[in-house]
């Protein structure tokens, strides 16, 4: 699955022309996946239960984060409220 996240993560930045920062913050289009989890360290999803409503919110989302989950679809940014 790493193999395969990576290879079409890697794909999708080159058709779109596009980067993310990489270790040294400089652009590339060819990440590690390890490297792009890694840009997820402090991402946090807080439940919050009110009587019988729970609502989940997904918390210190940056810009380079919401870009990374655009290119993984709807479903990926509908788990992280990404519009």
């Amino acid at each position: 699955m790493y193999a395969i996240a990576q290879f079409e993560f890697r794909q999708a930045l080159v058709a779109a022309q596009d980067t993310i920062p990489n270790q040294l913050k400089k652009p590339t289009a060819k990440p590690s996946m390890k490297w792009v989890y890694r840009l997820f360290h402090g991402v946090q999803v807080i439940t919050l239960s009110l009587h019988e409503v729970t609502q989940e919110i997904v918390i210190n989302l940056k810009a380079v984060q919401k870009k990374i989950i655009r290119y993984f679809g709807q479903r990926a940014m509908e788990i992280y409220g990404v519009t």
